[in-house]
């Protein structure tokens, strides 16, 4: 992060430089007067001596490393260099480059004389970084400040914690529990004897305070001084050449492995690849060494200077040490450009009010632009704007309504002008605080909109002027806790009050002829600006202030919104914050609530209001909202009592608004000392005195915790009052009573309670040390045990029954153990370690055994240190099934924990159980490395309820290091990790899983697990509880059973954790069986198909899902009838002369018949002969499948009876080889997706704004794996422009998983091949132009992302500057510079949905270029089946695959369209019961080898299925219950193949619609559903929301489809319609092909000829539009009007659409 921060400010400063020397600043108004003070400033910094220090590795690996650049090859070294610091590392000294700021007053004395005034940053924080004085340069000549103003700064204090022993806990880094005090420079004034005009520069040599901090970081440096050149440059010119080395050696391998593979088949031996290994270095060290002196110096230069990340390499590294202190000389250059005369600069006027909100540092910046407020809202509803705006943009951890407890700023701030500069003025909230550390402000500084740049080094705080304060720790903690929030840690020190950021005038992050000017006038809604927090210590989070003008909001001003403020904040505190540090003040408000109501708000619609920085409404409107909100609350609040909740409930809601309400409308300014002569803070430094401390009361924490015989407690106390430090806030402990002896609490408030203690309650008392009449006294109950066993004889009611299921500590039954090194690495960033490697302890080893070749592995966790002092822990981990990720947690498998340990709750002082030992639930692990996926749910990152925060991390280790363990060693661990024991029960289906942990080491259990509704159990459980109010419209699908066997324990603290398999159940909820009643179980939740909850107690669970609709009982199995046993005749295969293809797969079926036969006595035995490849083979269920490499042309299949082998039949199958010509040549439909560059994490799943430009399906060439990709796009809206892509480049810089997701702007890239053009309604209004529709580009290989540059008309124009001077102000393509407002973006392909496709499809190929498909005129036969076979004809050369659907029932054949394309299939008709004879004869010119039937046997009988079985086809169907099931169950498949996230929703019983939807469907592999037009079923919802889809095309009217429907869905939803069917169609058409080039006609009221059309709308690239069969409507004749003969593709006879139709449109 800190590398990041002085990124940002290097890019910022850079900005600066750009703008400051552009003649345009060099304004009259700016020329300064006759005043002889002028304030100008600095524009770049550059090191001299920088204070960046090197460490020099040593060991055995470096030792290696010299030998491989000796000449001396060493195995398995390779592998260990990473991507940079092989020889040392570096350590930069950080802050250096925002220590002086910006502005820099010069005060002429007289003619060769000049006074120098500046002001220095003394925020600094936790990093114990400051300057104790700050000497100017001139030559050699040191000049002492002549005033100089030093202030007091601190590390941080910490309010401390004590541990287990009762001693207090210090904050990791920090110097000493109160922190560490030493004093700043702040202000200095210099005098030189140089005159005003000669002052270029300004070289300070900079004394670094003498911390603890600074003295352990650079011991090295203090007892050396400076380093040495040559020894810095030897140790870069090592890693140099070995970088060069590595480089040369990777290369040789990758080539020598190739040839290797050429000579034989199968995979290397590990004795071949170590061959090629030491070949390959061989050869690499003899280019190295054929490299001249020249071209390594070059090589070792360039390397110098990118590692050191300044001009002029590694001359600046070092210190200049002087006293036995550090000192370190920057030069600070002055901008000759610009100056200022003081008085102008130090009168500052304020120009308006606005708004502001903190986002995500890392999210894109692209969102900042002019006007965008307006012309959002010009373009749709003021809700869906801020919807989509806080969708957009992730809310920063420092904003108090995002996910951290604190906020940066005030929410109003103020734009302000020093003469010709334009500033933000904002004020620091009083704290900010996050996970219980409070901090300051320590780097604010301007940004524009620029993600990347080749720019110089640069770097100072950029343009801020501030005021400081000075604050004390005990002040800030008692404010905290007052406010109510828990906090550890508290800085002390001086921190920013109001800050002024210099808002630059540039345009889209460059300088350009029309900058913005922020007056009164600019409706500027956003501009970003960085900000860094120095409250989490070495992680220091950045974010963006994004500003909006007062004045875009309706009726808002400073007071009203201050209202709304406030408002959001009292949700935020009292709701929001219960997922993480739930704090003590906001905690008491909602205690009186039942959990569930409480999580019943985070569920509101009304509680978004709290994420909406920036008002979507009016402020009359948000009032009226603000109430509704308040009353929902009300609403839907319960109190544990069961009373009404009362107004006087929720008047927390009004917390701070009498005070709010008092503000002005207008804010009050009050300006910044601006003056660089004058110090930046109110005091003078001195730190303010305490008043006498005093205690006000005492508070025992916790006194509602239970406790139990023989466990210990610990207890504390909170100690209030003024000005209290450490020691006054300790208490003495006593028992008040008489107890057992051994009944204790001790000085810390350890308590012990007595395994014979006879006492029901135990009475404490807790009394100040400081104040003894200030005392708490609290009784706590013990807790009687609930652990009652149960006889074991009971278990036999249940369906599957475990007795005496015993604990097996890890060293029994094992063959070996054995330990392994691993590290858990950040999944996205492999450069560094997750977060939970801190947690990892047994040395960040796995353990491992093994018995019988099968491994259990073990890891072992403690607490650690996450987000700056909060101890969080992990509370579950995952492996993925196969080691595979996948989305939606579909892969996870639980891994056991198999002991606990007790730790404190993530910001409470109370203690539960966490998990200690893991057993993975993956193992297969491999020889060598391993890298092994895990998911892991750590409770300070699920704030959100557990598994929000979920991460995947990286196990890697090496097998080939593992260490031998003893059985006694094995022991050893068993006993210090709190007794690993394996106690788990799977049931007999794998369905269900029971564990158990943290029990004795000789515990038992029983278990009984009941499923069938006739369980005697079950039916005994069910009956006790039937009438329950939570079992309404529920079933019991499973009841679990736990009991322990008589006169066994398994201790006072059982974990159990449950698995349930809830694949097959709607909404599962596990209760726990109290007598009578059911108790809710907290904290369930499903992963994957997995119900995952825990318990501590035994008895019964009982699984409840939603009532199943009742089936027909299944009719019983006939009884077998002895007088007549079964007996098989015959055994017929059912296919006959089978064709097949290589690379196939077929489904075969065999019928037996006989005398009395059941279902079993059916079964037959497939096999094989006469193949040559063992992948070649058929499976028990009759799936053959032809490898592609089959040689064989010709098979035998023999299907043989289980029941009497003697009867078999057998057939044989004839293969079509691959042609050889195909082999090294494919074609693929690869689906397609636009995607955003610009954030730091990857997998970035926000689409670009090109997305809806995009085909979402590439056609794609594979030739000789390399591939050459054709993308397809349309024109897209944007800010009311109808934009379209005019050009793209393809970079060569590959996307590399993990990185900034950047490209390089200017790296080098290439123009696109247009391959077709496409006429379309342009930019300006009225005119129409071709653009590009179709590109062409090729790579060296398959890749899922590549980097483009994309160019739209719409963004350029935007971005150009017009005729009138006006940005923006385009009224002719004349106008427009191209590539102006040019983007980049990642094309996002999915291989693993890519199907292939014929040639055809590709432009440019043989069919494509000779016998392209050219269709018109009539299409039609003697009746539907035959018109749906002549469609075929016209379309279709070949198909492997073939849908046929009814003739007679339409529905099936209607929703087709999207699979049948997606399959490059025909659809064809059939009758009924009868397969037409001129379909069968089209499937067999066709060469199809399989058949899709759409609809179920009502529509397609089983006799035709039967038929085109005989004839060697493998058929297989798709349907459901009705119409609405069959397109559903159509839709999986089509979603299945594609990426589209969009669903199409038509009539059921409205044939036209369906019809004419087909070419939207088609065009973007769309799924249609069909639904009864008046709601959305239940099975439409669940298909939206188990299918990702984020948008809903409802086609019809409202007559068609009612318009409650659209509300009913949960995802975007819009509509298209006209006044009827064929305005609907004109409608579809438009959307489409808004430029018509041909068109397919048929009968609006008539479409049954026109069925199988859908399939061929893609292919033909026409819609297909409705007419009437003796007219043609208006609205139809006007878009046909430019269509000729060519373009018209009538579908159906005349008897459908008449001669004297199709004549008037021809003619």
């Amino acid at each position: 992060m800190r590398k990041i921060k002085e990124k940002i400010v290097s890019i910022l400063l850079a900005l600066s430089i750009i703008f400051n020397v552009s003649p345009m600043v060099l304004a009259e108004n700016n020329k300064a007067g006759d005043d002889t003070a002028i304030v100008k400033q600095i524009n770049s910094v550059e090191p001299i001596v920088s204070g960046c220090n090197i460490i020099a590795n040593q060991g055995e690996l470096i030792e290696k490393f010299d030998k491989l650049l000796e000449g001396t090859y060493q195995e398995d070294t390779f592998d260990k260099i990473g991507r940079e610091d092989f020889y040392f590392n570096s350590r930069m000294l950080l802050g250096v480059n925002f220590s002086v700021h910006k502005y820099v007053k010069l005060k002429k004395i007289d003619e060769n004389k000049t006074e120098i005034s500046l002001r220095f940053n003394t925020i600094l924080g936790k990093s114990k970084l400051g300057y104790s004085n700050a000497v100017l340069m001139d030559g050699n000549n040191e000049i002492q400040p002549s005033k100089k103003h030093m202030a007091d700064a601190y590390a941080y204090k910490t309010i401390p914690k004590t541990g287990e022993d009762g001693k207090p806990i210090v904050e990791p880094g920090t110097a000493s529990k109160d922190g560490e005090k030493f004093k700043v420079i702040d202000q200095a004034t210099y005098t030189i004897d140089k005159p005003i005009d000669q002052i270029k520069d300004l070289k300070l040599k900079f004394e670094i305070s003498s911390t603890d901090e600074i003295k352990n970081m650079y011991n090295d440096a203090l007892e050396n001084g400076n380093d040495s050149t040559e020894k810095l440059k030897k140790l870069f010119g090592k890693e140099a050449k070995l970088g060069i080395l590595h480089l040369l050696y990777g290369t040789e391998v990758s080539k020598l492995t190739a040839e290797k593979k050429k000579e034989k088949s199968g995979a290397l031996t590990e004795e071949e690849k170590k061959e090629i290994n030491r070949t390959a270095y061989d050869k690499a060290y003899k280019e190295l060494k054929n490299k001249t002196n020249e071209e390594i110096e070059k090589e070792i230069n360039n390397e110098a200077v990118k590692r050191s990340n300044r001009n002029g390499g590694l001359e600046n590294y070092g210190f200049i040490k002087d006293d036995n202190k550090l000192h370190i000389l920057y030069d600070y250059k002055l901008d000759s450009s610009w100056k200022m005369d003081e008085k102008t600069f130090n009168t500052p006027e304020k120009v308006k009010d606005v708004v502001l909100g903190l986002i995500n540092y890392g999210n894109s910046i692209d969102t900042v632009t002019e006007e965008l407020y307006d012309n959002a809202k010009a373009d749709q509803s003021a809700e869906d704007v801020t919807d989509s705006l806080d969708n957009a943009l992730e809310f920063s951890m420092a904003d108090s309504h995002g996910t951290g407890q604190g906020g940066c700023f005030i929410r109003c701030g103020q734009v302000i002008k020093r003469g010709d500069k334009y500033f933000l003025k904002v004020k620091a909230d009083k704290y900010f605080t996050a996970s219980g550390l409070n901090g300051a402000l320590n780097f604010v500084g301007s940004e524009s909109n620029i993600s990347s740049a080749d720019l110089p080094y640069v770097g100072c705080l950029a343009s801020t002027i501030a005021r400081k304060k000075y604050v004390n720790s005990n002040k800030v903690k008692e404010d905290i806790l007052n406010d109510g929030y828990s906090v550890y840690t508290c800085f002390e020190g001086l921190v920013y009050d109001e800050i002024e950021f210099e808002l630059l005038p540039l345009k889209d992050g460059v300088v350009c002829e029309n900058p913005i000017i922020y007056d009164k006038d600019c409706k500027r809604w956003a501009i970003a600006l960085s900000v860094c927090v120095d409250a989490m210590g070495d992680y220091t989070p950045m974010c963006h202030i994004y500003m909006s003008d007062m004045d875009n909001f309706e009726g808002f001003n400073y007071r009203n919104y201050m209202i709304y403020d406030n408002f959001r904040r009292n949700l935020y505190k009292n709701f929001d914050v219960q997922h993480g540090d739930k704090l003590d003040k906001f905690k008491k408000n909602t205690d009186i609530f039942t959990g569930e109501s409480i999580n019943n708000i985070l569920k509101l619609d009304e509680m978004k209001l709290y994420r909406q920085t920036f008002p979507a409404q009016s402020y009359e409107e948000t009032e009226k909202l603000m109430k509704a909100c308040k009353e929902k609350i009300k609403e839907t609040l319960k109190r544990k009592d069961g009373k009404p909740v009362t107004d006087q409930d929720i008047a927390f809601m009004d917390y701070n608004m009498d005070k709010v309400k008092a503000y002005p409308e207008e804010s009050p300014f009050e300006p910044i000392d601006a003056n660089m002569s004058n110090s930046t803070t109110e005091l003078s430094g001195e730190e303010p005195q305490e008043e006498e401390a005093s205690v006000d009361s005492v508070t025992i924490k916790d006194k509602d915790i239970q406790i139990e015989k023989g466990k210990s407690y610990r207890l504390e106390a909170d100690v209030a009052g003024k000005n209290l430090k450490v020691e006054d806030k300790k208490v003495d402990w006593n028992l008040v009573g008489s107890y057992d002896k051994d009944t204790t609490i001790d000085k810390d408030g350890n308590l012990k309670v007595s395994k014979s203690e006879d006492a029901e309650k135990i009475k404490i008392k807790a009394t100040s040390k400081k104040d003894s009449s200030k005392s708490d006294q609290v009784d706590l109950v013990i807790k009687k045990s609930t652990v009652i066993p149960t006889p074991s004889k009971d278990l036999t009611k249940y369906d599957e029954n475990n007795n005496n299921v015993a604990a097996k500590p890890i060293y029994e039954e094992i063959d070996s153990a054995y330990e392994i090194p691993v590290s858990l690495i950040n999944h996205v960033d492999k450069n560094r370690p997750s977060m939970a490697e801190d947690a990892l302890i047994n040395d960040k080893k796995m353990i491992v055994t093994e018995k019988d070749g099968i491994k259990k592995a073990y890891l072992v966790f403690d607490k650690r240190t996450v987000l700056g002092g909060i101890e969080g822990r992990l509370t579950k981990l995952f492996s993925l099934k196969d080691n595979k990720i996948e989305s939606k947690n579909k892969n996870d498998v639980l891994c056991d924990t198999l002991s606990y340990k007790k730790g404190k709750q993530l910001g409470q002082g109370s203690e539960k159980l966490f998990p200690h030992v893991f057993s993975l639930a993956y193992t297969d692990f491999k020889e060598g490395e391993n890298t092994i996926y895990l998911r892991v749910n750590v409770d300070a990152m699920d704030t959100a309820g557990e598994g929000s925060g979920q991460k995947i991390v990286d196990l890697k280790f090496n097998t080939n290091s593992k260490q031998d363990l003893t059985i006694d060693s094995l022991k050893k661990k068993f006993a210090k990790f709190n007794h690993p024991k394996h106690m788990k029960i799977v049931s007999k289906d794998k369905k269900t899983f029971v564990s158990l942990a943290n029990v004795d080491d000789n515990a038992k259990l029983n278990v009984g697990i009941s499923t069938s509704k006739d369980n005697e159990k079950l039916k005994e459980v069910s009956e006790k509880i039937k009438n329950l109010a939570e079992l309404k419209d529920k079933e019991i699908s499973k009841l679990i059973h736990t009991s322990i066997p008589k006169d066994t324990s398994i201790g006072s603290e059982p974990i159990f954790t449950y698995q349930v398999d809830c694949k097959d159940l709607k909404n599962p909820k596990p209760y726990f069986v109290d007598g009578n009643k059911l108790e809710n179980i907290q904290g369930a939740r499903i992963v994957g198909n997995t119900l995952i909850f825990g318990l501590s107690k035994l008895g019964d669970v009982i699984i409840t899902s939603d009532a199943k609709s009742p089936n027909p009982p299944e009719p019983n199995p006939p009884a077998p009838d002895p007088q007549n046993p079964a007996k098989v005749k015959s055994v017929k295969i059912e296919q006959e002369n089978i064709k097949a293809k290589a690379g196939k797969t077929y489904k075969l079926t065999a019928k037996v018949e006989g005398e009395s036969l059941s279902d079993e006595d059916k079964a037959v035995d497939w096999s094989i002969s006469g193949n040559e490849l063992t992948a070649t083979s058929i499976d028990k269920n009759g799936n053959l499948s032809i490898s592609a490499k089959e040689s064989s042309t010709r098979l035998k299949v023999k299907a043989t009876s289980k029941k009497d082998p003697s009867k078999s039949d057998e057939v044989s199958v004839s293969i079509d080889k691959v042609e050889e010509a195909d082999k090294d040549l494919a074609y693929y439909e690869v689906p397609v997706r636009l995607m955003h560059v610009g954030k730091t994490e990857y997998a970035d799943n926000t689409p670009s704004m090109g997305d809806n430009a995009i085909i979402k399906t590439a056609i794609v060439k594979v030739e000789k794996g390399k591939p050459t990709y054709q993308i397809k796009f349309k024109g897209l809206d944007f800010m009311n422009l109808h934009g379209h892509v005019t050009k793209l480049f393809v970079f060569d810089e590959k996307v590399t998983k993990g990185s900034n997701m950047t490209p390089d702007s200017n790296g080098k890239k290439t123009e696109m091949k247009v391959l077709k053009h496409i006429e379309d309604e342009s930019l300006i209004k009225g005119l129409r132009k071709k653009f590009p529709e179709i590109f062409e580009f090729s790579r060296g290989e398959k890749e899922d992302e590549i980097y483009v540059r994309v160019n739209v008309d719409a963004m350029d124009s935007l971005s150009s500057v017009g005729k009138s001077g006006k940005l923006g102000d385009i009224h002719s393509y004349d106008e427009i510079k191209q590539g102006a407002g040019a983007q980049s973006a990642i094309l996002r392909f999915d291989w693993s949905k890519a199907r292939k496709t014929d040639k055809s499809n590709f432009i440019g190929s043989k069919d494509d270029k000779d016998e392209k498909v050219e269709v018109k005129g009539r299409l039609s036969g003697y009746d539907r089946y035959e018109t749906s076979v002549e469609i075929s004809k016209a379309y279709f050369k070949k198909a492997d695959k073939v849908v046929l659907a009814s003739g007679m029932n339409d529905a099936d054949a209607l929703v087709a369209a999207s699979y049948a394309d997606l399959s490059k299939s025909p659809i064809l008709l059939t009758k009924i019961k009868d397969l037409p004879s001129k379909t069968l004869s089209e499937i067999e010119r066709l060469n199809a080898s399989e058949v899709v039937i759409v609809g179920g046997k009502a529509s397609v009988s089983s006799s035709v299925e039967k038929k085109l079985k005989e004839k060697g086809l493998a058929v297989s169907r798709v349907s459901g219950s009705d119409r609405y099931a069959t397109s559903i169950d159509l839709a999986k498949k089509v979603v299945k193949n594609s990426s589209c996230g969009k669903l199409v929703l038509i009539n059921g019983r409205k044939n036209a619609d369906a019809l004419t939807v087909s070419s939207l469907a088609t065009s973007e592999s769309l799924p249609v559903v069909m639904t009864d037009g008046n709601n959305v079923s239940k099975s439409v919802k669940k298909f939206v929301k188990d299918n990702d889809i984020n948008e809903v095309i409802i086609v019809g009217g409202n007559s068609s489809m009612n318009a409650r429907m659209m509300k009913q869905l949960d995802v975007k939803t819009r509509r298209i319609a006209g006044k009827d069917r064929f305005e609907t169609a004109i409608k579809i058409a438009d959307e489409v092909y808004p430029y018509l080039e041909k068109v397919i006609l048929a009968n609006g009221y008539n479409s049954i000829d026109a069925l199988s059309a859908g399939a061929i709308t893609n292919i033909a690239k026409a819609p297909i539009i409705l007419i009437n069969k003796n007219s043609i409507p208006s609205s139809v004749k006007s878009r046909l009007k430019d269509l000729d003969e060519d373009g018209i593709i009538v579908v159906g006879g005349k008897n459908t659409i008449t001669n004297s139709v199709y004549n008037k449109l021809i003619n």
